[in-house]
Order: C-alpha cells, then structure tokens, then sequence
C-alpha cells in the first residue's frame, strides 16, 4: 500500500497522464518501480526525468 501511495507526491500533471493511459504496454513503459523512483526529485527534477521516459520508445 505504501508503495502506491508513494505515487501522491508526483506532479499533478504526471498523476494526470498516469490516469489517462490505457494499454497494458504503456502500463508496462510507466511501472510503479519507476514511478516511485520519479516521485523522490524535487518537481522540475520530475517533470524532466518524465520527459526522456515519454521520449523514448
């Protein structure tokens, strides 16, 4: 349980998009592992950390 709450402390506008996807490969690029990880950075750490995860493919 604590591992999701954990995703609170991401940006709005990434919790946002989080919500938004619908896939199971798009689930699988934005993983709670790596979600947790992202939410640890200050917030402009965050928003661009989650760009070069959006970027690749």
């Amino acid at each position: 349980m604590t591992r999701h709450l954990g995703l609170l402390k991401l940006v709005p506008e990434i919790r946002a998009f989080l919500l938004s996807l619908k896939t199971a490969s798009e689930l699988w690029k934005f993983s709670l592992n790596k979600m947790r990880a992202l939410a640890h950075p200050q917030t402009e750490e965050q928003r661009r950390y989650f760009a070069t995860m959006k970027a690749k493919d």
